[in-house]
């Protein structure tokens, strides 16, 4: 039996899944007065790091492809949109009824953009509104997230 130099990219892909789950989680860290050491913010999740800091929106991790027209295609074809999708799975995989977002890199805007359904207004930054299925979504960088929310002794 011959040995593969190719990595396995499954281990791969989830080693990199893990690092940016690692790095949303140092962020949020940064961006908020949440006591938590960034030593504890390793877990292969984002969303129970949200349980446990008490974050009102549960946030999950994808890495999404497709993604240079989202605005037209957020305006065109809403629930067929890669970011609709991971949504609408997180919905389903997440037991607990709270809001939930899909934390994603978004080529030529920049790093950590978040579609959640907290179904608020953006008291900071900018945001675009859609509306699915009778239910407000919002397009937001997560650092306007964090600042629209406040103190986490608000939360």
């Amino acid at each position: 039996m011959t040995r593969s130099w190719l990595p396995d990219w499954e281990e791969v892909n989830r080693e990199r899944e893990s690092q940016f789950n690692q790095r949303v989680a140092l962020e949020i860290v940064k961006l908020t007065d949440v006591p938590t050491p960034q030593s504890e913010v390793e877990c292969p999740l984002l969303y129970p790091f949200c349980q446990d800091i008490g974050l009102p929106v549960l946030l999950e991790c994808h890495k999404l492809k497709d993604m240079d027209h989202l605005s037209e295609e957020l305006k065109k074809h809403k629930t067929k949109t890669p970011v609709y999708e991971a949504w609408r799975k997180l919905r389903e995989d997440v037991a607990v009824d709270s809001p939930v977002g899909v934390v994603f890199d978004w080529p030529y805007m920049g790093r950590f953009w978040v579609f959640h359904d907290l179904g608020q207004f953006p008291e900071a930054g900018d945001g675009s509104f859609y509306r699915v299925k009778g239910k407000l979504f919002i397009l937001q960088s997560l650092a306007d997230l964090l600042a629209g929310l406040g103190s986490c002794e608000g939360w």
